[in-house]
C-alpha cells in the first residue's frame, strides 16, 4: 500500500510540475494509515505533521506528535502520544512548554497523564498565544512517576 502511495504521489508530483493542470485550486487531504480519509478534528488519529519519530528508550518505542506545525492563535493544540507494540503497562505524562525567549515554562494545562494500555493517546490543550512551543512526553515504569523511562519531544509554533 505504501508503494501505491508513492508511486501515485510521484506520478502527481512529474504531471503538476510539467505545468500541465493549474495547482492554485489543488485540495490535499490526510490519510491516516488504514487509508481512510479523515480531517484531524474529526478524529485524532491520522498522520500527523509535527512530530519525534519512532524512538526507543529504555526498551519502549514510542513518539509523540502534533496535527500541525503552526496553530492559528485560536485553535487548541492536539497532541498524539503513542507507543508501538505491546509489553507491560508504563505511565506517561504529557506537557505543554512555550519558550518566552530566554526559557521554557509550563502552560498550566499541562500535565496530562495516563497509562500505556493502548497504542495511541489523543490529547488536546489550550492555546496560550503566539510564540513556539514544545511537548514533552515523559514515560514512566510506576504510577508514582520515579522510575522514569524516557522523554519525547517536540516543538511547533502558534502564529
Amino acid at each position: 500500500m505504501k508503494k501505491f502511495k508513492v508511486l501515485t504521489m510521484s506520478a502527481i508530483l512529474s504531471i503538476t510540475s510539467l505545468g500541465l493542470f493549474p495547482t492554485e485550486k489543488a485540495n490535499a487531504s490526510v490519510l491516516n494509515e488504514s487509508g481512510v480519509n479523515n480531517t484531524f478534528l474529526n478524529n485524532p488519529v491520522v498522520a500527523s505533521v509535527s512530530g519525534s519519530g519512532w524512538q526507543t528508550k529504555g526498551g519502549i518505542k514510542a513518539r509523540v506528535s502534533t496535527s500541525k506545525d503552526t496553530f492559528n492563535n485560536t485553535e487548541r493544540i492536539y497532541v498524539n502520544a503513542e507507543r508501538s507494540g505491546t509489553g507491560a503497562t508504563v505511565y506517561y505524562e504529557v506537557n505543554i512548554l512555550k519558550n518566552n525567549g530566554t526559557e521554557w515554562t509550563q502552560t498550566p494545562d499541562s500535565g496530562k497523564s495516563g497509562t500505556f494500555t493502548s497504542k495511541v493517546h489523543s490529547l488536546n490543550f489550550n492555546n496560550y498565544g503566539p510564540g513556539r512551543y514544545r511537548v514533552l512526553l515523559k514515560v514512566f515504569s510506576d504510577s508514582s512517576k520515579i522510575n522514569w523511562i524516557g522523554d519525547w519531544e517536540t516543538t511547533f509554533f502558534v502564529s
